[in-house]
Order: structure tokens, then C-alpha cells, then sequence
């Protein structure tokens, strides 16, 4: 028998050890030093692994591509799913949707499209959510696997190397925005950003017009909520109040193509809030029996949001469906932790005046305690808004503790 003998496990790969020490394998003592080789392929047999395994008791393994392996189990850990050498199988659906174009890649539980010999995975990830650029490229399969060893090894230089690629690569899409919000995290600044005017007004007036529109509503209801209130043929100040609601970007929208005007918002903020800071002077003047309002209300609008990439969650690059990349944010997680970013608050402001006349007053089924479109009331601007994301026992924007 050979002199250097390698324990050979369940998947077919060997790792490289090194022991000075005799085994015993059947009845003859074998010198292990140094680097051990392959086992021939006649001696991989159980009674062979269960010998050497008796010697070295319980231990630990790395099976196919190096990947961890349970003692007991047998279950190969390859990052996002536990995979099973005797079912030929991933023990969980792949959480990738896959793509239409290439049909092996929508099958949950096979491994590398089916091709485990000419390919290999070792992020449970790479082959099989996207990553297929050409050598050179971004998203390369190879720069996904250093990105998911920097990860395991606890290093950051490849991975705030691509991170900044990544920003070129925003703002070469267009995605000016998006690319600047990105080298503002890798600077490792913290704090606070603000954003321009501009970007708010196109945000909330093209991007989510809904919002707008919802920001009108409460104006109105606004108006009529005070109307009681208000002295006869005279102008009235009111506010200023604040109000709070949460957005999120059209995701699948933007994925479809019928949202391309949200990509901004959504590499930006991606989920976010806004606050409306409404005051103003009110005239309420006699109509034939009625009573009718001027208005002139000064709209803040102000949007905030932590930029952070969640432990454990992903996006797709770009944010088309089943043509996007998945980056796990752990591996942005990963440059947090040694210092190589940091998360932020984005926040932008918004003013413009909203001026009507001849406003009716409020009708028999108004409820002056309940804002449309679920708006609610804010004692300041960052009301309960968790700028450091641990929630209660800390405190929000505006210095008062997290509920």
C-alpha cells in the first residue's frame, strides 16, 4: 500500500492535510507525513473510511469543493442550502426564481444546472442566480466565489474592491443616484446625507406619483379638518402638523420594465419614509348659505431612510427579472464588519406651496380623527423613525426614545 494515504469522504475531494503521525489501516501501520495524496480509487470502500475514521474518532470533514461536511449528517454545507450526497440533491428549494432562457436553472434542488463535473458552486449561489458574465466582467462566477471566500475568511479586499466596481458599473447604467448613495457607504462616514430638492420633486412627482397624490389628499382633508375652527371672513394660521407614511419601490414593476423610472428610488431608498410638515393660513368666506375656503399651505416633504444592506436578505443586479444578479448582502455585511462602510441615514427635502380656492367645507360622513390613505400623526419629523435599526431602547430621529 502507498506510504501517504488521505482519508477519503463522501463527496470525492480531498483536502489537503498534513500529519506526522501512524494509522493503522487494516493490519498494516502506515507513516503519514507530510501532504497527504488520493486515495487509490480501489480503496474507497466504507471499511476502508470506517477504519481510519475508528483511529481519528469524530472529526470534522470538507467534501466536494471543499465544502463543510457533517460528521453525522453526511449533509454537505454549501452557504445557502444543506446539500444531501446520497439524494443527489439540495435538501431546500433554491430561493433563486431562475430563468426561462435556460430550463435546468428551474429546478429547485439540483446542483450547477445538473452538471456537477464541469461545474461547481461553492456559494450555494453563484451558478445559479445569474452571475455568468464573460471573463472580465462584473458578475463573473469566479468573482462570486471570492466574494462568498472573503466572506468565510473573514477578509475584505476583493470584496470592497467589487463593491466599487459595482458603483462604477450604477453609474455607467445611468443610475446616478443609486451609484453616488453606494460610494457614500463605502466611504465609511456615517451620519447623514442629504439629498437634493430635485431628486425628492422627481421622486414623489414621476418615480411614485402616487405619492403626490396621497400628499394632496391629506392637504384637503387638512383644510376641512380645521374648518370649524376658523374665524368668518378673516385669514386663519394653522400647523404646523406633521404627518408620517412608508413607501416602498414597485420592485416587480421595475423587474417587468414598466417601472423604469423608479430604479432611482429604489437603488436609493428602496423602502422608505415620508413625512409632510403642513402649515399655512386658511380664509373661510360666506358662499349663498354656505361657507367655502381659501387655502395657502406650505407642504415639507421630507424623506428618510437608513441605507444598510439587511444580514441575510439579497437584491438583483440590475433589477430585471430573471435576468438580475443576486448579491447577498451579507458580503456587504461583511465590509461593515471590518470597518470598510458604513450605514447612513438619506434624507431629502421638499417645499412647495399648495394654493386653492373655494374649498368646501367638510361633509356629514368627515371624520376629522382619521387622515386618508393612512397618514398618521407625527410629533416631529423622524417620529419613531429607528436611525440605528435596534428598535426600542434606543432613540429615533428626532432624540426621543424607540418605542
Amino acid at each position: 500500500m502507498a506510504e501517504n494515504i488521505l482519508w477519503y469522504n463522501l463527496q470525492g475531494e480531498f483536502p489537503h492535510l498534513a500529519f506526522e503521525r501512524f494509522w493503522q489501516v487494516g493490519q498494516n501501520e502506515i507513516s503519514l507525513p507530510g501532504q497527504l495524496q488520493r486515495l487509490p480509487w480501489a480503496c474507497r470502500d466504507t471499511m476502508v473510511q470506517s477504519q481510519i475514521k475508528g483511529i481519528l474518532g469524530n472529526f470534522e470533514t470538507y467534501g466536494y469543493t471543499d465544502a463543510f461536511q457533517g460528521d453525522y449528517s453526511e449533509l454537505v454545507y454549501l452557504r445557502a442550502r444543506q446539500y444531501s450526497p446520497r439524494l443527489g440533491r439540495f435538501l431546500t428549494r433554491d430561493t433563486w426564481v431562475g430563468n426561462p432562457h435556460s430550463p435546468l436553472s428551474l429546478n429547485k434542488y439540483i446542483y450547477t444546472k445538473g452538471n456537477p463535473i464541469d461545474s461547481t458552486d461553492p456559494s450555494g449561489l453563484c451558478a445559479e442566480s445569474g452571475w455568468q458574465d464573460a471573463d472580465g466582467g462584473l458578475f463573473t462566477k469566479a468573482n462570486c466565489d471570492q466574494l462568498e471566500t472573503d466572506l468565510k475568511e473573514g477578509t475584505t479586499e476583493f470584496t470592497d474592491s467589487w463593491y466599487h466596481q459595482l458603483a462604477d458599473r450604477m453609474r455607467a447604467d445611468g443610475l446616478t443616484q443609486t451609484a453616488d448613495a453606494m460610494d457614500y457607504y463605502l466611504q465609511g462616514a456615517g451620519g447623514e446625507r442629504r439629498l437634493s430638492s430635485d431628486f425628492i420633486q422627481n421622486t414623489i412627482e414621476v418615480g411614485m406619483p402616487e405619492i403626490h397624490n396621497q400628499i394632496n389628499d391629506l392637504v384637503n382633508w387638512y383644510v376641512q379638518k380645521n374648518f370649524a375652527s376658523l374665524a368668518n371672513c378673516s385669514w386663519s394660521d394653522i400647523g404646523p402638523d406633521i404627518y408620517a407614511k412608508g413607501y416602498t419601490a414597485d420592485y416587480l414593476g421595475i423587474a417587468l420594465g414598466r417601472r423604469d423610472e423608479q430604479r432611482e428610488v429604489a437603488g436609493t431608498f428602496g423602502s422608505f419614509r415620508i413625512d409632510v410638515e403642513l402649515s399655512g393660513r386658511l380664509d373661510r368666506k360666506p358662499f349663498l348659505w354656505f361657507y367655502n375656503t381659501d387655502s395657502k399651505i406650505s407642504v415639507h416633504v421630507v424623506m428618510l431612510d437608513v441605507y444598510n444592506w439587511n444580514k441575510g436578505a439579497s437584491v438583483d443586479y440590475p433589477p430585471y427579472l430573471f435576468r438580475g444578479n443576486t448579491i447577498l448582502d451579507n458580503w456587504a455585511a461583511n465590509l461593515e464588519k471590518h470597518g470598510s462602510a458604513r450605514s447612513y441615514i438619506n434624507r431629502g427635502d421638499y417645499i412647495y406651496q399648495n394654493t386653492q380656492k373655494d374649498i368646501g367645507g367638510p361633509g356629514w360622513f368627515f371624520n376629522a380623527n382619521k387622515p386618508p390613505s393612512d397618514w398618521i400623526l407625527a410629533s416631529c419629523v423622524g417620529s419613531q423613525f429607528d436611525i440605528d435599526q435596534e428598535g426600542p431602547g434606543t432613540v429615533d430621529y428626532c432624540g426621543n426614545p424607540m418605542r
